[in-house]
């Protein structure tokens, strides 16, 4: 049996910047996410719930609010049903988990649209991301 820490928190620093301004892309902005493993070991995750969820945006990872008017903006707020692997564990090499070597980073481009996030064109906001 291993023997580990029941409250231990993971070094890694999540980064949002905007990639895209809302006037373009059809009004679509994306946000990069960047993950950094500031640990001494190798992490490895499940992206669900989390920045790199591809489902992110609709699931409430992201909150904007408005710098305007100091709002959160509504949004979808999906609860998903998810299928595990039939043997009931994922490898190492699923499309499901994010490895972060030592000083590693991990990076992706998040769509945020409508219906999913109701953002106001021309609207500033300010993004925060949060996750299990």
């Amino acid at each position: 049996m291993l023997d580990r820490p029941t409250n231990s928190i993971v070094p890694i620093k999540v980064s949002l910047s905007r990639y895209a301004d809302i006037s373009s892309s059809f009004g679509s902005p994306v946000i990069h996410i960047s993950l950094k493993n500031s640990s001494p070991h190798k992490v490895s995750f499940l992206r669900w719930s989390s920045p790199p969820d591809p489902r992110a945006a609709a699931i409430g990872v992201f909150e904007f609010t408005s710098i305007g008017t100091n709002t959160v903006t509504p949004c979808l707020h999906l609860k998903l049903n998810r299928k595990l692997p039939e043997s009931g564990y994922f490898s190492l090499d699923s499309d499901g988990i994010v490895t972060l070597p030592v000083g590693g980073t991990f990076e992706k481009d998040i769509d945020v649209k409508e219906p999913e996030v109701a953002l106001t064109m021309g609207e500033c906001y300010r993004a925060a991301a949060r996750g299990h």
